[in-house]
């Protein structure tokens, strides 16, 4: 992991270093692989180069803080929630070194990982805690009932570790009565909740109200805020840890929103050597990639980059077929030569000034639906000794 780039809900990219390799990184293998053993590096991997969340914590002086959050599969397919702590110093806009990384985890439907969260909702800075949701929209709130500015941060950030983001705050509900339950009654978010203390004598006149609105009502009834966010953490400890665990579907025909953080795990996927290097056509379409599974593609990807390298490393010698040795050196079920491909006259691209062969692909999937059907095409390259992919994407013909 070297030259680290995280992109930060609501603040500047966290980017460590280029070139220096992080001092933490194998205390947090093992200390992923106490946790998951056989899985840890993958799954650090995972949180640091495709987190499903990132947000700052502090950036005061010369220090900035970043909380990295992903979910992982452990060994009974159970997801399991990583929470990962960057701390780097400053030097003007830029880090300085690449800092220190405390890491914890626990199981993803456990009272632990709520509580990881919590810690996380509590150190968040107000940009943070307003930035919005990077790969879909997450379930809204009304809070309605008297609140200071200090208790509605407090709610604000309750609701934040469940997955909860507030749309607005209605106080005084019962100075404009009219003006309340209309706005209770033609709410279309996913969740009412009724502070019943700040409510006064208008409470039930609200939950009345509420019959008529399509989101679930949650009363709360203490008074004292310190009890009020345990009783509203117990009301909402069933509700799913804010976290996602699949890709928000998207409707036909529009790229996978998972493609603008893939797009840049893609291009960091090039090698400082020039063994594994993208066209520019093709690093330009990345964040428009159709193709539909596109944290299964950069894991071809990965594997397609290492061997690359071991590409060059041999200078292209190689002691059996190519396929084959793709497949014994990195799983990768390549294809060399596509007849289609070239009777369609498909099959040759431009760079750097030469006429390249994309013949060779590698099919992260085959026999499926044109619309799902994943292709990476590639020229081999012996002069210097390097592959340059050309197409990340779906298939290039029906």
């Amino acid at each position: 992991m070297v030259g680290l780039r995280l992109e930060v809900a609501g603040h500047r990219d966290f980017c460590l270093p280029r070139h220096e390799h992080p001092p933490w990184v194998d205390a947090a293998v093992t200390q992923a692989e106490e946790w998951l053993p056989g899985l840890g590096a993958q799954a650090l991997r995972q949180t640091l180069l495709r987190p499903a969340r990132v947000y700052e914590l502090e950036a005061v002086g010369d220090q900035r803080r970043v909380a990295v959050l992903s979910a992982v599969n452990d060994q009974r397919s159970e997801p399991y929630l990583v929470r990962g702590v960057l701390e780097a110093r400053t030097a003007g806009k830029r880090l300085a070194d690449c800092g220190n990384l405390e890491l914890t985890g626990a199981p993803l439907s456990t009272q632990d990982a709520r509580e990881l969260l919590a810690e996380v909702a509590t150190e968040l800075t107000r940009p943070s805690l307003a930035a919005p949701d990077p790969d879909g929209v997450p379930p809204a709130a009304l809070v309605v009932g008297d609140a200071s500015a200090s208790e509605r941060d407090a709610i604000r950030r309750q609701l934040w570790s469940h997955g909860v983001r507030v749309e607005d705050f209605l106080d005084q509900p019962y100075r404009r009565t009219h003006v309340a339950r209309s706005r209770v009654q033609s709410f279309k978010g996913e969740l009412l909740v009724l502070n019943v203390p700040g409510c006064q004598a208008e409470a039930g006149a609200l939950i009345g109200a509420a019959g008529a609105s399509t989101a679930p009502l949650l009363l709360l009834h203490e008074g004292d805020l310190q009890y009020l966010l345990l009783e509203l953490d117990d009301e909402l400890d069933n509700r799913s840890v804010d976290v996602p665990l699949a890709p928000v579907p998207e409707p036909p025909g529009t790229p996978p929103a998972g493609w603008k953080t893939a797009a840049r795990c893609v291009r960091s996927l090039q090698r400082d050597d020039g063994s594994f290097v993208l066209t520019k056509k093709c690093s330009a379409g990345l964040e428009k990639t159709p193709y539909p599974h596109p944290a299964h593609m950069v894991d071809q990807l990965e594997k397609l980059s290492r061997l690359a390298v071991k590409w060059a490393e041999r200078k292209g010698r190689l002691e059996c077929g190519f396929e084959d040795w793709a497949r014994a050196e990195e799983g990768l079920e390549i294809a060399w030569r596509d007849k289609k491909l070239v009777r369609l006259k498909l099959d040759s691209f431009q760079h750097e000034n030469r006429t390249f062969s994309r013949e060779p692909h590698v099919q992260p999937d085959d026999a499926k639906a044109f619309t799902e059907c994943g292709r990476i095409y590639f020229a081999v390259d012996n002069d210097p000794y390097r592959f340059i992919v050309d197409h990340i994407g779906l298939h290039l013909y029906r």
